[in-house]
């Protein structure tokens, strides 16, 4: 019987040989030996998983509050192993999860008013201004140089 080692090297192999790049086949073997260890599988019993097992492991996967994009890795991961071995159709309801889009967090002009009114000293309200009225992000205002104010 073959090991999960050895198996994890085949599909390695396979990956490699279909074109892809080491650090792909390194990442999708890494996410298949975790899914492996934590379900206690073989390399038989892992191409024959159903639905509600990857279900109940993208549920782990989210109540350890593991970002969707390592979570749509892992999904990528098992649809290769899936297709690789054959066994493709197994993986139909299987989808990948959104990510979530963050707002960035913009001062209002009440509250930079606020702020350059409370007593601060001149040089820190100079940058809360140069930063809301010239629309600078942080690393723009680190770089400004007194040659760049005309």
């Amino acid at each position: 019987m073959i090991t999960n080692e050895q198996f994890l090297e085949k599909f390695s192999r396979k990956i490699i040989a279909s074109g892809d790049d080491y650090s792909t086949a390194k990442t999708y073997c890494n996410n298949i030996g975790v899914f492996m260890g934590w379900g206690n599988f073989d390399p038989v019993s892992v191409l024959l998983c159903n639905q509600e097992v990857f279900d109940n492991y993208i549920i782990h996967l989210r109540e350890r509050k593991l970002s969707p994009s390592y979570i749509n890795s892992f999904i990528a991961s098992i649809k290769r192993l899936y297709k690789i071995f054959g066994k493709k159709s197994a993986l139909k309801e299987l989808e990948y999860h959104n990510n979530p889009l963050k707002v960035p967090n913009i001062l209002t002009y009440a509250e930079c008013m606020k702020m350059c009114d409370s007593k601060i000293y001149l040089k820190h309200k100079v940058i809360i201004n140069l930063l809301y009225y010239c629309a600078l992000r942080r690393g723009e205002l680190l770089r400004l140089k007194l040659i760049h104010i005309s």
